[in-house]
Formats: C-alpha cells, structure tokens, sequence
C-alpha cells in the first residue's frame, strides 16, 4: 500500500503568521498558525522503529522498506554549479542526499566517474566497454540502447515500489511509455503542458490611464495604443515603446510571439499543421507574411526600438532587460512568467508603475490560434536502470525519499519531526549531484487552482486531500499572504501576478487556450526526426536572417517568394517528407 507523506495531518490549517503574519482584510487578526494534531494512525507510522522495517525517519511503506544488507547502486555524473547557499566543504560524495538514501534505505550511491566537461564522451566509452553503470540519465543515444536490450522494463517495480507521490510526479511518463512500447525504460519526466508558448502583452496600466486608453484586444487597437505612447514619449525613449530583441520568436521576453499568435502564424520548422486537406510549415504561409509586413511597419514608425536586431535578451546585463527595469518601454510581451521577472524589478525602482497583462490579440482578416503538440506529453528527461543491475527497485525507491525530502522544504507540517531542514541546500542537500531529476507537470495549474480556491472561499485552512505534490506551493502561500498584507510590495506583486491572478500571466495564458483555436501540430514531439538533425541549423539561420531584414527594410518585402523558395530547397522539402512519412506510418 502506498502512503502519502503528507499524510502528517488530516487537515493543515496554513502557519501563515509564523512564515509572513497576516490579517484579513477587514484589518482584523486572523488566527492562522496552529497545525491540528496527527491521527492516532500517523503517529503509529512515525513511531515506527528501524526493526520494523524502516529508516531512522519512520517510513514503513514498501516504497521505502530498508534493506537488511547494504547495496551498492553505481552510476556516472556530470558535475553542475551546486546552489549558491551549499555550505563549503560538500563534495558529491558527501552529498546529504547520499548520507539520506544510507540511512533511510541501506543503498550506497557510489559514482564511477564524475566529470565537469566533454560528458558524452565519456559515456561513449563506458558504453563501449558494455559496462554499464546501474542508473544513468536518457542520453541520446537513448534509443540505440533501449533497441539492444540494455535497458532494464521498470513496469514491474514501478507498480511495486513507486510511492503515491512518484507516482504523482511519473505517472504520465509511465502511461506514456506503455503505449509506445508495452514497456517502461525509463522514469520519464514529462511535460504535459502540450501547448506551445503563445505569449502575453504586458502594458503600463498607469500610462494608459494618464492618456485615457484601454487595454487593447486587436492589433489596430494596439497601433493606437503605440502610435499615442510613442507620441507622448514617457519613457524617455525617443518614440520607441514595444521591447524586442532578436529573438523573435518563442523567447519568453521581448519578442513579437503575440503577434505571430495574432495572426494564427507560429514559423518553427518544426511545426507542421494540416490547412485546407494539406501539410503545411506555417514558415511559408501567407499569415506569416502578414506579421512581417505589420512589424516593417511598426519599425519605420519606430515604434519598436531600432537596435533590437543587434540584442540578445539573454545575455548578461542584456540592454533591453536593463531599459525595461528602467522604465523605458510601456509594451512588454512575454510569456506568463515575466511578472516575476524583470517586471517587478521595474516596480522596485518605480513603485507608482502598474502592468496588466492583456487579452490575446485579434487581426481582421485572420484567425488567431494557438499551436498544441499533441496530447501525450513531451518527454524532457529520463533515468534509466542497466537490464544487468541486480537491484533495479533500488532507482524507484531513491527517487520515492528523494522526492520526499523535496516536498519537506518550506513545509511546515515537517517542523519539530525528524525530517525538518530536508532538502535544503543550505543543509547540503545538493540535487544537481544526483544522477536523476523529479519535476512534478502539473505544478502551475494545481497551484493556480487550489491557490484561487482558498482565495475565492476566504480560507487559509488547507484539506489533507488538497495539499499539492510540488516544491513551489508554500513559497507562493506565503508570498501571496505578503502581497495581500502590502500589495505595493514589488516582489510579492511578481509572484502573485504571474502565478495566482485570473488575469496576470497564468490566469491569461489559460484564458487564451480557452478563447482561440488550436493549431494542432503534426509533428511526433518524442520521436527523432533524422531531417531536423540535419537541416534545424541552416532552416532557422536563413529564417532568422531574412526575417530580420524584412522587419527592418533590409530585405524588402517583395523578396517573400525568393524566401519560400529557398527555404524548401535547404532542407524544407526533406522535413516534409520525413513528416509526412511518419504521418502515413502512424495511420
């Protein structure tokens, strides 16, 4: 029988005034900080003794049963920067993690090799020396391996071993898995947010009061929004008000990816949709000539900061996240996130300024949509077990305490017990020294949820079947209660605004989904595809090029044709054909 950790109350009434004091918003006190008491049941399962079969921490479940004798479970590790607040002296070998997975389950993780550079070459080697380690990540030659039968089926000890909350975290891995193959090679860490990035348009709400302008909904509406910003030049910019930088496209901050929304157009060479019975590549439709020809136009107004061809939004102390912190553009889009960052920086330094995100926008004349890969999920990253390792349960039961102590920061049903201060890097916990990774998919939606939930119904009490399997849920409690306490406060408002608000960042993201079509992408999102290996590289520099030159009146407009053209004839026709291959396979 699998048990839920949390399972240490019935009901958890949130220890808000211990973590931020909090009042409701009447300004009376609100009593917040009592835990209720465990069941006489959890109680017997944290009295539990080691002779009964668990850890020094009381776990009792299959899923973390000590074994009697120690086992030694070996695997390679690429050495990562640990976070910046791990004590000095910790090593991977001192790893907390590692000393946690001795005491608690009798397992010695032991390293065969650590390297901080040239990784694959290393794994080369080992691989053919036919040795393999007992747990190692998906690498890319994944599949080459999975082929050959040197990769252990975890569906039999996944079904035995993997706690309810593992199961939480892989569950959509594992069915994943059993439709494609009949088999589970790997805990697979799936994103099941199918849905690509369609951006959100941040505006400085207290510049479209001061000049009587409402939040657009249409693209004509925006250029009026624009065309007044620029002419009465608040941020000092000189008559530019939209950011952008180079990359256009699926950037997440300073890119044009709402327009391209707009206007149902989304130019990745790896989005294929079937429009009017026929495949096609949205790179070369009409849609997206429209987005230029808009974007030519609002560069010659210069509406769009003139250097944006020359920046990178990503790099270090980037001009265009700088100029935004200071102030200077009233339109940032972004993805749902950008509230959080660089947006509340901009509030520290100007606390008088107001963003609101608005709705997706529309275009006369054409569809705004939205792309969806599919509904399976996107395999991100995988843990593997050698088909020789004489002790495959021992990767389930490692990530069961390992997600266990993740799911103990910040948690304040774990103070005053044993496994209070798990997880912490300032504790040594240090996950970037692990051979496998956990991210729970379902974490933006079930917070945004259940945090409007508690919100909408006035409570701060929080059921036993409620509490969210993720690491972000109190961190964002207690934000929330500082933001309801001081909604002036810059960093609070980011997170509230990107994460809990119905209309900021998620609240409008989901709304879009809801509100336009989907472009259903074509493309198998977890299969090879040997022609993106091939021409990904050149298809995006000539797009990336000729897009940019266009925008700017570089390239003139008419030289669309030449583009599709050449676009095809680099490598556009061979993914088409790889595409439609698999297509007609799949059917």
């Amino acid at each position: 029988m699998r048990k839920r950790f949390f399972a240490l109350s019935m009901v958890l009434v949130l220890a808000v005034s211990a973590i931020t004091g909090c009042g409701n918003d009447s300004g009376s006190e609100t009593k917040t900080s009592e835990v209720i008491s465990q069941t006489s049941d959890n109680q017997a399962d944290n009295n539990q003794t080691e002779g009964e079969g668990s850890g020094s921490s009381g776990f009792s479940d299959v899923a973390y049963q000590r074994y009697d004798e120690e086992i030694t479970v070996t695997a390679p590790l690429l050495l990562l920067e640990p976070d910046a607040t791990v004590p000095d002296g910790y090593t991977p070998e001192t790893n907390e993690y590692i000393r946690l997975f001795k005491e608690e389950l009798n397992i010695n993780l032991e390293f065969e090799w650590i390297v901080e550079t040239e990784f694959e070459a290393k794994w080369g080697v080992t691989v053919a020396s036919g040795k393999l380690p007992d747990v190692f990540g998906g690498y890319s030659d994944y599949n080459d391996l999975k082929e050959q039968g040197a990769l252990y089926d975890l569906s039999g000890v996944y079904e035995e071993y993997a706690s309810e909350t593992t199961r939480a975290f892989f569950d959509s891995g594992y069915e994943l898995q059993m439709k494609q193959d009949g088999a589970m090679y790997s805990l697979a860490r799936v994103d099941v947010d199918t849905y690509a990035e369609a951006g959100v348009m941040y505006y400085r709400k207290d510049w479209l009061d001061q000049l009587n302008l409402k939040v657009p909904e249409t693209i004509e509406e925006l250029e009026a929004v624009m065309a007044a910003f620029s002419e009465a030049d608040l941020g000092g910019t000189g008559g530019a008000v939209y950011a952008a930088n180079k990359g256009f496209y699926g950037q997440g901050l300073a890119d044009f990816t709402p327009i391209f929304t707009a206007y149902g157009s989304a130019p990745s060479y790896d989005y294929w949709f079937e429009k009017d019975g026929e495949v096609i590549s949205s790179i070369t439709q009409d849609e997206t000539y429209a987005v230029l020809e808009t974007l030519n136009k609002w560069y010659k107004n210069g509406w769009i900061n003139q250097d944006f061809a020359s920046i990178d939004v990503w790099a270090s102390s980037s001009p265009i996240v700088t100029d935004i912190v200071a102030g200077k553009y009233g339109i940032v889009p972004g993805s749902w996130w950008i509230p959080n960052w660089p947006l509340n920086e901009q509030k520290l330094d100007d606390p008088d300024a107001e963003w609101v995100a608005g709705p997706a926008l529309t275009v006369q004349g054409y569809e705004a949509a939205v792309v969806k890969n599919g509904d399976d999920g996107r395999v991100m990253a995988r843990s593997c077990v050698s088909a020789k390792s004489e002790h495959p349960e021992a990767l389930i039961k490692m990530m069961n305490l390992y997600l266990e102590a993740l799911l103990c920061v910040d948690n304040p049903t774990v103070a005053g017990t044993p496994r209070e201060g798990w997880g912490k890097p300032e504790n040594g916990f240090v996950y970037q020294w692990l051979p496998f990774r956990a991210y729970y998919g379902n974490t933006l939606i079930d917070n945004f949820t259940l945090m409007n939930t508690l919100i909408d119904e006035g409570r701060d009490e929080l059921k036993e079947d409620e509490i969210p399997f993720n690491t972000e849920f109190y961190d964002l409690w207690a934000k929330y209660q500082t933001y309801r306490e001081n909604p002036d406060d810059a960093i609070a408002w980011g997170m509230y605004y990107s994460r809990v608000d119905k209309n900021g960042g998620l609240g409008t993201m989901y709304n879009t989904r809801e509100d336009l079509p989907t472009l259903l992408n074509l493309v198998d999102v977890n299969r090879i595809y040997r022609s993106f290996e091939q021409y990904a590289g050149v298809l995006t520099t000539l797009r990336d090029e000729t897009f940019l030159k266009m925008i700017m009146g570089e390239t003139p407009l008419s030289e669309w044709n030449n583009f599709v053209s050449q676009w095809k004839s680099l490598g556009g026709d061979a993914i088409y054909d790889e595409v439609m291959e698999v297509i007609n396979e799949s059917q």
